[in-house]
């Protein structure tokens, strides 16, 4: 690689020394994220899932295994205390699936419990968004627009749990 006159052997330079400071940056700022902040053993996040099945566009998976996942997303809400709302236990019900009652979230200490709503918040809310791109594909089948109806509502409880946990 032919670099020219003797300023643009800095400016090259100046760039790699940049682009280096820019990794140890994400790096770092990587390993800070502890163990705590993952899903927990056995649950995979959305878009660790949706990642596995190709980088360039992941195959899009039934619905039947995108309402399983809303499932136990919504299972996790319950686990942290979070109450469902009134649409998505109809839709439970519908589904052959328990209701559930929220877990007393007392055994976990706060800043824990906060982290994990606003985990689940952000893995429900992407799933949402997939579920609902599907449905929008899907226009005509009410299979869909239903499961999109109740991934919104997970999402905007979860939100809100998360908002509310972080003032």
């Amino acid at each position: 690689m032919h670099r020219g006159s003797r300023g643009s052997s800095t400016t090259w330079r100046g760039v790699s020394a940049g682009a280096l400071f820019g990794l140890v940056l994400a790096i770092g700022c990587g390993k800070k994220a502890g163990p705590e902040t993952s899903a927990p053993a056995g649950e995979a996040t959305y878009d660790a899932m949706a990642s596995e099945e190709g980088a360039e566009s992941p195959e899009p998976r039934s619905l039947e295994e995108l309402e399983a996942q809303l499932l136990d997303y919504e299972d996790g809400l319950l686990g942290v205390g979070i109450d469902l709302p009134d649409g998505v236990k109809q839709a439970r019900v519908d589904a052959g699936a328990a209701v559930g009652t929220p877990a007393d979230g007392g055994a976990t200490p706060p800043e824990q419990r906060c982290e994990r709503i606003c985990e689940l918040a952000a893995n429900i809310c992407g799933l949402r968004d997939h579920i609902c791109d599907l449905a929008d594909e899907h226009a005509t089948d009410a299979r869909y627009a239903k499961a999109c109806e109740r991934a919104t509502q997970d999402c905007e409880r979860a939100e809100k749990a998360c908002e509310d946990c972080s003032e």
